[in-house]
């Protein structure tokens, strides 16, 4: 099984690279490029299936997305992108207090 700390490294040398972006790139301009890629998604929106299973291009732009993020996090010094997501996820867990 692959993991995202192991490849977070290369990951953004590939964004870094494909973007032309560097240690002075702001985070505005990776926050538009995870807004582009969340775009290209949402254009598929309108297919009539709900089922990705078959449709190559979505798995590929929700896998863009997280690339992407992950290249975000990875650029501005999150040293375990796994624990951050294991973080987030048991927040999602608890209950919601507001019902």
């Amino acid at each position: 099984m692959i993991t995202l700390n192991k490849l977070a490294s290369k990951i953004l040398e590939i964004i870094e690279c494909r973007f032309h972006m560097n240690n002075h790139t702001s985070k505005k301009a990776f926050s538009l490029r995870i807004a582009a890629a969340w775009r290209k998604f949402d254009e598929l929106s309108e297919q009539q299936s709900d089922c990705i299973q078959n449709n190559p291009e979505y798995k590929k732009r929700a896998a863009d997305i997280i690339i992407i993020t992950v290249a975000f996090m990875k650029h501005y010094g999150c040293k375990d992108i796994e624990d951050e997501i294991r973080k987030a996820i048991e927040l999602l867990e608890k209950p919601d207090k507001s019902d």
